[in-house]
């Protein structure tokens, strides 16, 4: 097609109009698909930071229900680390 559109340009003396339609022609295409690709991806991007959230948090949660408060009282070697990660075991 944009072979035979230069041919045309060439044979009516208008080429560089010509040539400046068709790079409009694939600007407004790539703008097209760049756009719907972003619309695509947004969601996934979206879907596997929340995968990847929703694999941290739970470990740095206390997973264990002997670290509750009424547990640590009687239970002393069971004590939260001070950042609020994980249960550390320590010895009394």
């Amino acid at each position: 097609m944009v072979t035979k559109m230069i041919g045309i340009g060439e044979r009516s003396g208008s080429l560089d109009a010509l040539l400046e339609k068709i790079g409009e022609f694939y600007d407004q295409q790539v703008e097209a698909e760049v756009k719907g690709l972003t619309s695509l991806i947004e969601p996934i991007m979206i879907s596997v930071m929340g995968i990847i959230v929703g694999g941290i948090v739970p470990r740095c949660s206390c997973r264990s229900s002997s670290c509750s408060p009424s547990s640590q009282a009687a239970e002393p070697a069971c004590r939260p680390s001070p950042a609020g990660l994980s249960p550390q075991r320590h010895s009394p």
